[in-house]
């Protein structure tokens, strides 16, 4: 997304990402994960790949702050 210009785009739908979002102890749930992030706007391609990162790491399970 940070390519084509679209610094604000945040897939719920993929699955790495919703599993990286369980991984960081968000809800898996993409409209939660949806809610979720719009305290993250205008920055929510960024914490997709964070996201991303979490969940092919195997971040252990951590808290966020809400």
């Amino acid at each position: 997304m940070r390519v084509l210009g679209a610094p604000d785009v945040l897939l719920t739908g993929d699955l790495a990402l919703r599993r990286g979002a369980g991984m960081l102890g968000l809800s898996e749930d993409p409209a939660k994960i949806q809610a979720h992030a719009r305290r993250w706007s205008p920055w929510r391609s960024y914490a997709g790949v964070l996201l991303w990162e979490a969940a092919v790491s195997g971040t252990p399970r951590l808290q966020l702050a809400s």
